[in-house]
């Protein structure tokens, strides 16, 4: 029923303009000062009996929430002018007034735009810093809006800036006056395409606020919602499914900017962004990112073949260890995950790129190639945005190039689904049954693959040495073994491995060799030390079959807390080792080298096969390794994996951003009990997908780490030692999952 001519105090109203969750807003006149205002007449169900009381306590609330928000003063949000109740004709309205913007909403002006290409990244950036601005303005004084969206913004125009104006963030009459009507109704007050799951339960927080700005986000920049459908079904998935990444309907979208939008869309409103303006701040930054730290990496054709490394230094005195595989190709690139620059401030990191270059002998001999250790260095600005932050300008450091970045702000593509688009109407709802938690999958059934015995290299042959090689070989030798310089990851294992690499330097010594070397270690350690690291870098094999040099164990701190722990196996999974071919093809499953890494594979659902490694059962320990999804569903790691029977712990990460901790507790791997399950937006959602994964564990305390970036935690003493492994689960169809550069520290 329109209420155009009734007249509420000194305020007459005019015509109604527009609506939303908790009201009609009509044009008005102050008939005291003769000047039109917006009053928004709010809503407020009657109590049910025995009701005085009630009606007293929302009558209090109502007058306390709205003194508050008479405070707020801010440029981005829309002054309240007055408020008050009347009752006419034994109806009790209560209103809001404020100042009437001719200009309509910002669904309005997107709405109304010329053209139907989306906003560019600057435009969208523009609208969430100033509507981030006013949310924290409100969050500091204890209110939370409850109802971000774009019709509740209004605009203000900007004579000098047309395209970019000013929004004023209005209608705060949800903000706590529906904690007041819940008392006696219990309804979930909002707008369903942007609530988020707390909300819906009735525990609306600052966060909530976070979430729905993160909706708008994503709906400027894509023109899609990333859920859909009917109310019930909204509901449902903003609980349980994952959002979609932007990405997937605007493709110019930089991953930097999907890992912000997906942070802030955490189920758990304590795993967003700290503060609104931290996602506003992330989100501005995210679109200046530079793009994937590159460099070119020149080692020569031998190294290539052999497979070695060099040690980076990056921007921020940051030190990294690149491992070139065996075979390495001249153009081929080599993906780092979590080495590049942050995202944004305090974020993960992109990755860095390394591209191989094989230059000729001549070109080697006129320009001298990298030694061990390089610099990679990022400076000046992007010619396209100068005042930017600086960009990877490009520049030869040692041997490393870096690349300029491509533009910050691509042009956009057209719309698409613009009939879906600004929608202002809302939903006033009282779910009919208690909102049902996410579902749980039981866990898959495992299959044990047992330790092969470690992989010997075959004893090297007996070629004739010039006298100065045998000199050489000898002060190496002596050098390495004298200081320690080799670290044996376990003297067991790898007894075999080292006493026929001691035999084969017994073989090139004899006593007179050996005699000569010790006169001459002196004069010529400095020179020794460094042949003696060249040659096991490049030999990469030996390296990381037979141990690692005091350099290789140096440039390879533990990453992860606690600190402390040093290296106790390299191994970049490019070749049976540690890791054996293995199949069993009535389960489906199989353990296979190809391309420089190792894959597993499961075929059958829901099943999951791992293969562990032949090295020693570790109590505390930090494991690391990459793994790229091929296809399929899941991969992860086991650890603390019986040598004899499936009782181990499963930390499992999925194509979709959902990660899972297992326990299986019986010897046939089909009991297990989940430990944690949720989403993370650190991971690498999707194929083709690299993410370093990390399971830390110290005494009863685990962690577990998606690059870099701790994801999770929790106590748990049933298993204290064990065996690690890595894993691809298969709950769809076929899953094919890559794994290399494993670490452990201990």
């Amino acid at each position: 029923m329109s209420l155009a001519g009734l007249q509420l105090g000194h305020y007459k109203l005019i015509r109604q303009i527009g609506s939303g969750a908790m009201g009609e807003v009509y044009l008005a006149e102050d008939i005291r000062i003769v000047r039109q205002v917006a009053i928004k007449i709010v809503r407020s169900e009657a109590p049910s009996y025995p009701h005085s009381e009630t009606s007293k306590e929302l009558e209090r609330l109502f007058q306390r929430e709205m003194q508050v928000i008479s405070k707020l003063d801010h440029p981005y949000i829309l002054p309240l002018y007055d408020f008050g109740e009347e009752k006419v004709q034994g109806m009790t309205y209560s209103y809001m007034v404020m100042p009437y913007r001719a200009e309509g909403a910002l669904s309005d002006w997107l709405r109304n735009r010329p053209g139907n290409a989306l906003l560019s990244f600057q435009d969208v950036a523009h609208f969430i810093s100033q509507a981030a601005d006013a949310l924290q303005h409100a969050h500091d004084q204890q209110l939370v809006h409850q109802d971000i969206k774009p019709s509740n913004f209004l605009i203000r125009n900007r004579p000098a800036n047309p395209s970019q104006p000013d929004i004023l963030l209005a209608d705060f009459g949800i903000a706590k006056f529906t904690t007041a009507t819940s008392m006696a109704s219990q309804n979930v007050r909002g707008t369903p395409a942007y609530m988020p799951p707390e909300q819906w339960d009735g525990h609306p927080v600052p966060a909530s606020d976070q979430y729905a700005l993160a909706i708008m986000a994503y709906h400027l920049l894509t023109g899609q919602f990333p859920f859909q459908g009917g109310p019930s079904q909204m509901m449902r998935q903003h609980f349980s499914a994952p959002p979609p990444a932007p990405s997937t309907y605007n493709p110019r979208i930089s991953h930097a900017l999907d890992t912000v939008i997906l942070h802030a869309l955490a189920k758990n409103p304590g795993e967003r962004f700290p503060s609104i303006i931290k996602f506003a701040e992330a989100l501005q930054q995210s679109l200046l990112y530079g793009g994937d730290l590159r460099a070119t990496l020149a080692i020569r054709a031998n190294e290539a073949a052999a497979g070695t490394q060099r040690t980076l230094t990056l921007p921020g005195k940051r030190q990294v260890t690149a491992y070139i595989p065996p075979g390495a190709q001249n153009g081929e690139e080599l993906r780092i995950e979590g080495q590049g620059e942050p995202y944004y401030e305090g974020g993960p990191r992109g990755p860095l790129i390394l591209t191989i270059n094989l230059p000729t002998d001549e070109e080697a001999n006129r320009t001298p190639l990298a030694n061990d250790d390089m610099t990679v260095s990022s400076s000046g600005s992007s010619p396209s945005n100068p005042g930017y932050p600086p960009a990877h300008a490009a520049q030869t450091v040692a041997s490393a190039s870096l690349q300029p970045p491509p533009s910050y702000y691509p042009s956009q593509p057209s719309w698409s689904g613009v009939a879906s688009g600004y929608q202002q109407s809302a939903y006033d709802m009282t779910p009919a049954t208690p909102i049902p938690p996410p579902p749980i999958q039981q866990p898959p059934v495992a299959h044990y693959q047992a330790p092969a015995p470690p992989y010997q290299p075959p004893s090297p042959e007996r070629k004739g040495l010039s006298t100065w090689a045998i000199v050489l070989l000898a002060a190496i030798a002596l050098i390495l073994f004298s200081t320690g310089g080799y670290f044996f990851y376990d003297a067991a294992v790898h007894h075999n491995a080292t006493t026929a690499a001691t035999n084969a330097t017994a073989t090139a010594q004899s006593q007179e060799t050996a005699t000569l070397a010790n006169q001459t270690a002196s004069a010529h350690s400095q020179a020794t030390a460094n042949s003696a690291t060249a040659t096991v870098q490049a030999n990469a094999t030996a390296t990381f079959q037979s141990g690692a040099t005091a350099t290789v164990v140096t440039s390879n701190p533990d990453p992860y807390p606690p600190s402390g722990r040093t290296l106790a196996l390299l191994d970049p999974m490019s070749q049976p080792y540690l890791w054996q071919n293995y199949t069993d093809s009535k389960f489906g499953g199989s353990c296979q080298f190809k391309a420089n890494s190792l894959h597993v594979t499961q075929s059958k659902s829901p099943n999951y096969f791992y293969c562990t490694a032949s090295t020693e059962e570790y109590t505390n320990a930090t494991f690391e390794v990459q793994m790229t999804m091929i296809q399929g569903d899941c991969g992860g790691i086991t650890f603390r994996a019986s040598s004899t029977a499936n009782k181990l712990y499963f930390y499992r990460v999925c194509v979709d951003g959902a990660y899972d901790l297992y326990l299986y507790i019986d010897s046939s791997g089909n009991t297990a009990r989940t430990l944690l399950k949720s989403t993370s937006p650190v991971i690498h959602k999707g194929v083709n997908q690299a993410n370093l994964l990390a399971v830390v564990t110290n005494g009863s305390q685990i962690d577990l780490y998606v690059n870099k970036q701790k994801v999770d935690s929790i106590n748990d003493t049933t298993y204290k030692q064990g065996l690690f492994g890595v894993v691809a689960n298969s709950l769809t169809g076929t899953t094919e999952v890559s794994y290399s550069n494993a670490r452990i520290w201990t």
